[in-house]
């Protein structure tokens, strides 16, 4: 059974606070590591024919485990089950992102050239695996600073 917060001394709590950004931190640098293999993937022209099915697996599979971990954190009230459930639903739409960038990029590029005013903008590729990875640095940044001040003001 788990403690209350207010029932934790401030070193436990600081401590549990401290884990639990560490985890985040290995799993955002994970996740960058694993969008710049996928970059890779589509770098050479032979392998290009193959990624795009290849995200599209990996997208079932992240949502096929979410749903699984979500469905075991609340038959067995696990929190732990919970949290990497939605730590595979963050997979499963930086996937589902990757498999349909093709797709609504065009819609994205004319928003964007409405909102800046310049019809010579244009989207490329390079921004399939640049907005998950600003995503997850920007994540870890506002989770160390919620974390600074959560040990400060204990």
């Amino acid at each position: 059974m788990e403690k209350n917060n207010k029932g934790m001394t401030k070193q436990q709590y600081n401590d549990k606070l401290t884990n639990w950004y560490m985890v985040n931190l290995c799993w955002g640098v994970i996740g960058i590591l694993a969008l710049m293999a996928v970059r890779q993937g589509y770098r050479y022209g032979t392998s290009i024919a193959y990624m795009q099915p290849l995200v599209w697996t990996l997208t079932g599979i992240f949502a096929i485990l979410t749903l699984g971990l979500f469905v075991i954190g609340k038959v067995n009230n696990l929190k732990r089950g919970i949290n990497y459930g939605w730590f595979m639903l963050a997979c499963t739409g930086v996937s589902l992102w990757l498999s349909v960038y093709n797709k609504i990029r065009p819609v994205m590029e004319q928003i964007v050239k409405n909102v800046v005013g310049n019809d010579a903008f244009v989207l490329t590729s390079f921004w399939n695996i640049r907005i998950p990875m600003i995503l997850i640095s920007a994540y870890l940044i506002v989770s160390f600073v919620w974390v600074a001040i959560k040990i400060i003001k204990r």
